[in-house]
């Protein structure tokens, strides 16, 4: 999963966890399989669709220990995969 993060600031709290603020862009990755549309001249035309979900945002993150880049990682992976899964169901108004 490709996605850029940056970490902005590992901060210990009074209580002794560790917060995280990390700054996420999603808006990156492509997918490797070609879709066929037509396109409005009504010829055939392959394209490969975005996976990204297309968010921006800085987001905190809580450890009850220092965190090492491979924590941070593994939690900001699981909060893109939910953006991702958002992004994939219609939301209807």
């Amino acid at each position: 999963m490709r996605y850029l993060a940056k970490i902005i600031n590992i901060t210990r709290l009074p209580n002794g966890k560790y917060v995280a603020i990390c700054e996420v862009h999603d808006t990156i990755e492509y997918s490797n399989k070609a879709v066929e549309i037509i396109n409005e001249k009504g010829e055939k035309e392959k394209i490969y669709p975005s996976i990204a979900s297309g968010k921006i945002a800085t987001v905190t993150l809580e450890f009850s220990r220092k965190p090492t880049a491979k924590q941070i990682k593994a939690k900001l992976d699981k909060i893109v995969k939910q953006w991702r899964e958002q992004a994939k169901t219609p939301t209807t108004l």
